[in-house]
């Protein structure tokens, strides 16, 4: 449920239904309709001889005590069936705060922020501060009492995410459960219920938040952590990935991206001090510098994670890599790595006849790319089409300072799956190689696709009134070929030259 709201948020994963959601703040978009008024069809003009009562007969008697109305929307040209304190009226209850609708006709889903969320009032289901940790919690303190006006949000967005139905409860009442103490007394009764239930994440989400953090709004000091209190977030490895060795492949290229972490106190840039100073971690290196067949190796932090380092090697034949690990120094190499308490992990990259060992220093981009298994030639062939973030023009030698690329992307294929959710991945990945922050920065906003580029038809008049940016393509091409999600992380590489430590 976190990973698909956090992909969603990142523009990488849809809604539940498709589209773009759409965001009211009232619920007068609703009309409530009187059974003798005329039916509307789909393009909101009168049917002939028909009213509300003829077009929908008994589902507008009494529910469960309440009369039922037709409420109609112009917005969608649709009718939705409630009582008295549904469709317009719904958010004139200070009680109600938001609501999802995904209902078939519905499309895309709608969701509703009533007034009342944005309030700060004493009450169960409201919020109580107007920033997440713009004060200090006491110990013992109700965690309702230190929810922020954003937790509504936060909760109605799984209901975009995942579907009304897929987050609420099957066959049951209440369909969902509010605020903490409902969402823990009835953990054990349902765990399965619990399990849809957005508050019970909502709620984790938030304690976990207050559990890690260090300095609030009211201690006279930044709200942010610092650096070196982060909780660590580590990019998704739980990637099942290892080389494929067949007599017919034995002998290809294969890169290999090695993540682990390291302490920020040590500079990993400063390689020959790292060497004369004999730290620990660049002994760990020896072995991989003296392994027959190995090219090139680069390391570097991940821009987005400081803390995590990215080992690139780059070897001649997959075999040479097998026998690396295979070796008795490899032992020595894993442990080392692992000194700071975190196992590394490997994914093995089938990077074709890219010499990415030239271009892999300074500024990088990488992004994986999860496609739903199985994955299709054709969806391969799509993927290594993809135009990727690269200009549509040459760029002369005058204005190569204002160029965001220094080299054409890369793109390679992993060996292995990801699984997550009881779902399998396979993953492409793509190098984008960058001279500098701003330029890639500015390039991603602003550099439209020009026409010469490769595009499809239905591209032809956005591209024609420049409306259509270089990045914003790039994604539309990826879900396209089949894509699911990516995640991207940068990292300043670094050359790692045959040095060994005595």
């Amino acid at each position: 449920m976190l990973n698909d709201v956090r992909r969603f948020l990142d523009g990488r994963r849809s809604a539940s239904a498709g589209g773009k959601p759409r965001l009211y703040c009232s619920s007068k978009w609703w009309q409530q309709k009187q059974p003798g008024d005329p039916a509307l069809d789909t393009d909101g003009q009168p049917i002939p001889d028909q009213s509300i009562r003829d077009r929908f007969g008994n589902q507008l008697g009494v529910v469960d005590g309440k009369q039922q109305y037709a409420y109609w929307t112009d917005d969608y040209k649709a009718y939705e069936i409630g009582d008295d304190a549904d469709g317009e009226f719904y958010c004139e209850s200070e009680d109600n705060l938001a609501v999802t609708d995904d209902s078939k006709d519905i499309r895309p889903i709608a969701l509703i922020m009533c007034p009342s969320s944005f309030k700060i009032k004493p009450g169960t289901n409201h919020p109580r501060t107007t920033v997440l940790g713009d004060k200090r919690p006491e110990v013992g303190q109700n965690i309702n009492e230190v929810q922020p006006r954003t937790l509504t949000f936060f909760h109605e967005v799984m209901h975009v995410v995942r579907g009304v139905k897929a987050t609420t409860r099957v066959g049951k009442k209440p369909l969902e459960w509010y605020g903490l103490p409902n969402i823990i007394n009835y953990a054990k009764a349902d765990p399965a219920g619990s399990r849809r239930n957005p508050d019970n994440y909502v709620f984790f989400t938030l304690s976990y938040w207050y559990w890690s953090k260090r300095k609030y709004g009211n201690d006279d000091k930044s709200g942010e952590l610092a650096a070196d209190d982060q909780p660590g977030i580590r990019p998704k490895r739980q990637i099942y990935s290892m080389i494929h060795i067949t007599p017919e492949n034995q002998d290809e290229p294969i890169l290999a991206h090695t993540y682990f972490r390291v302490p920020l106190e040590i500079d990993i840039y400063d390689i020959e001090a790292g060497y004369e100073k004999k730290i620990p971690i660049f002994k760990t290196l020896n072995p991989l510098h003296v392994a027959p067949g190995l090219i090139r190796s680069f390391w570097g932090r991940v821009t987005e994670n400081p803390k995590e380092v990215i080992l690139c090697t780059v070897w001649w034949t997959r075999k040479a890599l097998s026998d690396f690990e295979t070796s008795p120094g490899y032992a020595f190499f894993i442990a080392g790595l692992s000194a700071s308490g975190s196992a590394p992990s490997t994914v093995y990259i089938d990077s074709g006849k890219h010499q990415i060992e030239a271009m892999l220093e300074e500024r990088v981009s990488i992004t994986t790319v999860y496609f739903p298994k199985p994955v299709t030639d054709e969806q391969k062939a799509q993927f290594y089409d993809i135009y990727a973030l690269v200009y549509g023009y040459g760029v002369t030698r005058a204005l190569l300072h204002t160029r965001a690329n220094r080299a054409a992307p890369c793109k390679g294929w992993v060996d292995g799956v990801h699984e997550e959710d009881g779902k399998q991945y396979e993953m492409g990945v793509i190098w984008h190689f960058w001279s500098e922050e701003e330029l890639e920065t500015t390039f991603r906003r602003e550099e439209k696709v020009v026409p010469t580029m490769p595009h499809r038809a239905e591209e032809r008049a956005e591209i024609l009134d420049k409306k259509l940016t270089v990045a914003g393509k790039f994604e539309r091409d990826l879900k396209v070929a089949g894509a699911e999600w990516w995640e991207e992380v940068h990292c300043e590489f670094t050359f790692l030259p045959d040095t060994v430590m005595e």
